[in-house]
């Protein structure tokens, strides 16, 4: 999923990296994306937890996966 980064687009924001069921948090091209672990299908804590921090969200949009990437991360052979 990403959402857009609107103070420091270098950074990701560090409560969202200290989440136990977040996997990855990246900056690309000015949005965070996070990758949560396997098997963590709610995210509804993401907007809140930004919210609270001070962020202000204009999107948040849940990535589609198509096949071959999908078989890419199920074989381990993840690409960018």
């Amino acid at each position: 999923m990403t959402i857009p980064h609107p103070r420091h687009p270098e950074q990701p924001p560090a409560p969202l990296s200290q989440q136990p069921t977040v996997e990855t948090v990246n900056i690309n091209n000015s949005l965070i994306e996070i990758a949560l672990k396997d098997g963590i299908n709610d995210y509804n804590f993401i907007p809140q937890l930004l919210v609270t921090k001070g962020f202000h969200i204009t999107m948040l949009k849940e990535e589609e996966v198509n096949l071959e990437t999908a078989f890419m991360r199920l074989t381990k052979g993840i690409v960018q």
